[in-house]
């Protein structure tokens, strides 16, 4: 699995929410580092699991919004297949390339889900969520002037949960499970820089303060 991936969309603080769902059965689990939280996503992953992770770190064992104290990413999901936005997967691709190139963003990281597309625009530096939330409510407008078909529901929702990388896409309706892999690795970009370019109206700009001193319930 890929560790690179994690390290760059994951905070450093906070406890890390791993996912598994099959049916039925919903698995959250909390963890206060990556390796642990990758090895519960194999784990899931080779018991037939779908296998999600938050993006979001959390205070506690929750995953709630508004438990969660860091993001490191902004994020979009982009349904692809029969009766969806984009017909094909490939359909959808070309619509967030168009965009990217058109807004002048720098490239995402991209991951084929199974069945439709994550982007992920990850920062040099975890975010308070609470910062992080209009800057977010402000990118998902931002896709959806552009006229991108995003998930409307996932772009800034802080608890959001996504599929794992490296994972299977057991989704019942699909006759044979989809393996969910990065198809581009994109880069790591400075919040503010990344953040003026979408919110230029917002006259404070964002400046990370120093970590501050460690949570309970977080490492």
């Amino acid at each position: 699995m890929n560790q690179q991936f994690f390290e760059k969309v994951l905070p450093t603080q906070g406890n890390i929410c791993v996912v598994g769902i099959k049916g039925e059965i919903v698995r959250p689990k909390f963890f206060d580092n990556i390796p642990a939280a990758i090895t519960q996503m194999e784990l899931l992953d080779q018991d037939d699991y779908n296998t999600f992770f938050a993006l979001g770190t959390f205070e506690g064992m929750k995953r709630r919004a508004d438990a969660c104290i860091f993001m490191r990413s902004f994020f979009v999901d982009l349904d692809c297949g029969e009766n969806k936005p984009y017909p094909t997967w490939e359909d959808g691709l070309i619509a967030l390339m168009q965009f990217t190139t058109e807004k002048e963003l720098p490239p995402p990281i991209i991951v084929n889900s199974g069945r439709g597309i994550h982007a992920y625009w990850p920062f040099t530096e975890e975010v308070p969520a609470t910062t992080w939330k209009p800057y977010a409510e402000k990118f998902k407008q931002f896709c959806l002037d552009a006229g991108l078909h995003i998930d409307e529901s996932v772009t800034a929702d802080a608890a959001r949960i996504l599929r794992v990388p490296g994972t299977t896409n057991y989704k019942k309706k699909y006759t044979t499970p989809r393996p969910v892999r990065i198809v581009q690795e994109g880069s790591v970009f400075n919040f503010a820089d990344f953040s003026k370019v979408i919110y230029e109206h917002v006259e404070e700009v964002f400046t990370p303060k120093p970590a501050p001193a460690q949570i309970e319930g977080t490492r």
